[in-house]
Parts: C-alpha cells; sequence; structure tokens
C-alpha cells in the first residue's frame, strides 16, 4: 500500500486467499518462472511458483534479511500455512465437499476463523472472532460469471483503530470497511477505506486508484474524501529475455512537495 503523508490511519493488510486469476497472471509475468523476488530499500519479498500448473506455491517477506511472515499454498492457491514473526501462526483446513473451511491457531485458541467455498473450491466468505480483544472481521469475495474475482468488501469492529486526520482529535473507529475492486488478471484497481468515528462528527474515505497498461502498473492515485493527496507513477528501465521487467523507478509526488525516487528491483528464476 501506498504511505499516507498527513492521515495517520493504523490498517491491517489484507491477506491473500484463493484467487481465480493466478498470481502469474497479478504479477504480469511470463515464461516458466520458478521464483520472483522484489526487492527495496530494506524490504523483499518472495514468490515461487510449480513447473507444470504455474500455481504460486509460497510467498515470504523479509526485513533486513529476517523473515517476516510466509504463506504456503495449495493447487488453488489457497493459503494452508501460514508464519507472522510476532503474531498468529495458522493451519487452514478446507472441505470441498461441505464448501466450508476453518482455520486453526494452535497458540491462540481465542481466536477463530471460518468461511464457505463455492463449488469450485473458491472462498466467498470468510468470519474472523478475536474473543480477547471483542473485534470481529467479515469478509466477502466476488467473482463474475467466468470465475474470476472482482470484488472485495471487508467489515471491522476492531475497537482499536485510531485515526488522525487534519488536525482531528484520536477517536475509536467502531467500524471500517475496506473494498477492493479488480481488473480481469486479478491486479486491484481501487481499494477503498470508510470509517465513521464515534462522535459520528464526520465520514472518512481513502482511495487508491490504480492504472495499468499492457498488465503493468504505470499509476497510483491516493484521495482522502476525493481530494488528491499521493500520486505515484511507475517506470520500467530494464527487462529479461522473456520482457519480465527487473528494474522499476515508482517517483511519488506527494501535496506540494518535491517528487522522490524509489528504485525497485527484481530477481527472476526459471525452470
Amino acid at each position: 500500500m501506498k504511505r499516507i503523508l498527513g492521515l495517520v490511519v493504523l490498517l491491517f493488510l489484507i491477506p491473500v486467499f484463493a484467487l481465480a486469476q493466478t498470481k502469474i497472471q497479478e504479477l504480469g509475468l511470463k515464461g516458466p518462472v520458478k521464483e520472483v523476488t522484489r526487492s527495496y530499500r530494506i524490504f523483499r519479498e518472495t514468490h515461487t511458483f510449480s513447473e507444470v500448473d504455474k500455481f504460486c506455491t509460497s510467498y515470504s517477506t523479509y526485513r533486513d534479511g529476517i523473515l517476516q511472515d510466509k504463506k504456503n499454498f495449495d493447487n488453488k492457491e489457497r493459503v494452508v500455512e501460514e508464519y507472522a514473526r510476532n503474531a498468529l501462526n495458522a493451519l487452514y483446513l478446507y472441505d470441498d465437499y461441505k464448501l466450508t473451511f476453518v482455520t486453526q491457531y494452535p497458540n491462540h485458541p481465542n481466536t477463530k476463523r471460518y468461511g464457505k467455498l463455492d463449488k469450485n473450491g473458491t472462498i466467498i466468505q470468510r468470519t474472523t472472532i478475536y474473543e480477547n480483544i471483542n473485534k470481529i472481521e467479515t469478509e466477502e469475495f466476488l467473482y463474475n460469471q467466468n470465475n474470476k474475482r472482482i470484488k472485495t468488501i471487508r467489515t471491522t469492529n476492531d475497537p482499536l483503530r485510531l485515526v488522525n486526520i487534519n488536525g482531528h482529535e484520536l477517536e475509536f473507529l467502531p467500524m471500517v470497511v475496506f473494498e477492493t475492486l479488480y481488473n480481469e488478471f486479478g491486479q486491484t484497481i481501487r481499494f477503498s477505506v470508510y470509517w465513521v468515528t464515534t462522535s459520528n462528527k464526520y465520514v472518512n474515505r481513502l482511495e487508491w486508484q490504480s492504472t495499468y497498461k499492457d498488465g503493468l502498473i504505470i499509476e497510483s492515485t491516493l484521495l482522502h474524501d476525493e481530494k488528491i493527496v499521493e500520486v505515484e507513477k511507475y517506470q520500467y528501465l530494464e527487462f529479461d529475455k522473456y520482457n519480465n521487467w527487473t528494474k522499476q523507478s515508482q517517483i511519488t509526488t506527494t501535496g506540494d512537495s518535491e517528487p522522490t525516487e524509489l528504485i525497485i528491483s527484481r530477481e527472476i528464476k526459471y525452470y
């Protein structure tokens, strides 16, 4: 997600679950990809893929070379195991006959997660209950007639979320709604966050809008209540023999500030 300068919002990242589109398509990769590692500053993330069906088999993130989290996937690109440093570890159990799934947290019995699958075994609904902090999250995954994911809606009553918008005092947020729209390749074209403070003085909306060309992101805009806060533009500097980019320039302009540039590299291994 993009940086929010001047806006302080504590958000949880949306976990990766079953995709009707494959991760190969989402990342715009070509050729017999075995592994792709994306690096910038002290951060690194790695996807690995199977040789025959080209499904993503694992995803890992690192900070200063230290593993932060890792997810292993089945042949439908559904999470089956999850490790998060200093957080929850989880096992996901799918029943394709009953079209249900549950998640086990061996070290956190007060956390419960369950949901529903469609006839293709794709997750269409999920509920997470954190009994010790009285928190509930619900998610709904919507697909079109071709079984391509088009929208995700996530709602939480997390009582610990705080927000500071344009000098307003910090307040508890009783309800936060996340909404994500995707293109035909499973790439996010719009990510929105809505919330109302406990005083109900104002309703807020953050929205990220992304534009793609030939499967590559070229621009992303952050808006707060429909006003542009930040713009990121992407250029692709180097490509490999399969025409996959290996070096990217990300130029960010926030308000009236001078643009800043971030160079992102990708190392791709092939079968």
